[in-house]
């Protein structure tokens, strides 16, 4: 078709398939009203794609989820089968156990210093009780504050020892990997917990 203003105006479009309204959409529409381009800018630069006329995919979702409906409806009736309860997925980051939720926290020893939470049928070597003034468990024998960090992911266990995290004012949580005990010294600024003082008769959780 041409591009004469009043042709197209008087045209009534609609999709040959579900009879939506259809729009010419044009590059040129901008063109026209922006004024003159800046050069090298017409026509190959990239331009914002358009908002295009959503009548078709409505009317073919609706169909859609009509058939859908009618099917599963149908087979409802046909079987006397129990309905199946829904199944809960969740993501990775979400299927970590939340042990400050628990008021007691089981421990079973793995070495001479490092333990694993206890499974339910395992005798825990370590039994240690949440402080709700604390919000974290509380070992009096290592006078030790320890919590697990689902901020972190993967989450992570953190200690607050007092003797060394004390001289820390508002910091000194602690933490232990395979390379030995870390401490927060300052907001995100983690270094080794310095030689003077004794992490030897510090324990740990996997």
């Amino acid at each position: 078709m041409n591009l004469n203003a009043e042709e197209v105006a008087s045209r009534q479009l609609q999709c040959p398939h579900c009879g939506g309204p259809m729009e010419i959409i044009s590059e040129l529409d901008d063109y026209l009203q922006e004024g003159t381009p800046n050069p090298g800018a017409f026509p190959n630069q990239p331009t914002k794609p358009k908002k295009r006329s959503r009548g078709c995919l409505i009317s073919f979702l609706i169909t859609f989820a009509i058939l859908v409906g009618l099917i599963v409806y149908g087979s409802t009736l046909q079987s006397n089968d129990p309905i199946p309860q829904p199944i809960s997925i969740s993501s990775e980051s979400n299927s970590y156990v939340d042990y400050n939720q628990q008021s007691t926290l089981y421990l079973v020893r793995t070495g001479d210093r490092s333990y694993r939470v206890a499974g339910q049928t395992e005798t825990p070597d370590k039994t240690l009780r949440w402080s709700q003034e604390d919000e974290s468990f509380y070992d009096p024998e290592a006078e030790c504050w320890l919590w697990y960090n689902m901020d972190m992911d993967p989450p992570v266990w953190q200690y607050w020892v007092e003797g060394i995290s004390s001289d820390y004012g508002d910091y000194g949580w602690m933490e232990h990997d395979e390379n030995g005990w870390y401490i927060e010294v300052s907001h995100g600024n983690w270094i080794e917990v310095p030689l003077k003082y004794n992490t030897s008769n510090l324990w740990f959780v996997e």
